[in-house]
C-alpha cells in the first residue's frame, strides 16, 4: 500500500512537472512567434525614422550663421532647442506622447543642432542608408534594434561646401505606448563628423 502511494505521488509530480514544462515551452513559442512578427514592423519603422531624421537635421537657413561669440552661439542653440521641444514639425509618429520622454528622446536632435551651431559646420543635404540589420531583441516590453548605416551628404562652412561620408552602427529602443510602438532611446554615431570633421572615405 505504501509503495503504491509513493508511486502515485511520483506520477502526480511527474505529470505536474511535465505540464509546467509544456506551458513554459508553449508560452516561449508564442512569444517567439510574436517577436518574429514584430521584428519586420520595427525594422520598417526604423527605415521611416531614418528617412525623416535626414530632413530634421538640416537647420533652417536663419540658424546657419558664421562668426559671433560664445554667447551668441548659446542663444541660437537655446532658441532652436525650444523650437525642437515645441514644434509639431518634428514628426511625432515616432515619439512618446509624454512630454518629458519625448524631450529625452529628441535629445539626439538637439545635440546635432548644437554641434552644427557651435562648430559652424552646417548640414545642407543628408542621406542615410541602413546597410545591415545586426540584432533584434525584446525584453520586458522593450525592443532593441541595432543596425549598420552609411550616410552621405554635404555640409557648409565659412570656407564653402564639403562632401561628407559617415559609417557606423546605431541602436534604437522601442516601447509600446497606448497600443503603438514608439522610440524611447536613440544611440547614434551618424554625426561623428561634426566632432571629427568631414571624411569622404567614411568614419568608423
Amino acid at each position: 500500500m505504501r509503495t503504491s502511494k509513493v508511486l502515485h505521488n511520483l506520477n502526480r509530480g511527474f505529470l505536474l512537472s511535465a505540464a509546467i514544462v509544456f506551458c513554459v515551452a508553449f508560452f516561449l513559442l508564442l512569444q517567439g512567434m510574436a517577436d518574429d512578427k514584430l521584428e519586420p514592423e520595427l525594422k520598417a519603422m526604423a527605415e521611416s525614422f531614418m528617412a525623416e531624421s535626414d530632413t530634421a537635421v538640416v537647420l533652417p537657413e536663419e540658424y546657419r550663421v558664421f562668426g559671433g561669440d560664445s554667447e551668441q552661439f548659446r542663444a541660437r542653440f537655446m532658441d532652436y532647442s525650444q523650437i525642437i521641444d515645441d514644434s509639431s514639425s518634428v514628426d511625432n509618429q515616432f515619439y512618446s506622447d509624454n512630454p518629458q520622454l519625448r524631450q529625452y528622446t529628441l535629445s539626439w536632435l538637439q545635440s546635432c543642432a548644437g554641434n552644427q551651431i557651435s562648430n559652424q559646420n552646417y548640414i545642407t543635404t543628408f542621406k542615410t542608408k541602413i546597410v545591415k540589420f545586426k540584432s533584434f531583441s525584446v525584453y520586458k516590453g522593450k525592443a532593441t534594434l541595432t543596425f549598420d548605416f552609411l550616410c552621405t551628404g554635404e555640409t557648409l562652412t565659412a570656407e564653402g561646401t564639403n562632401p561628407l561620408t559617415q559609417a557606423g552602427s546605431d541602436t534604437l529602443t522601442f516601447e509600446k505606448e497606448n497600443g503603438k510602438w514608439v522610440i524611447t532611446n536613440y544611440l547614434t554615431r551618424r554625426f561623428d563628423f561634426l566632432y571629427y570633421g568631414n571624411n569622404p572615405e567614411g568614419n568608423a
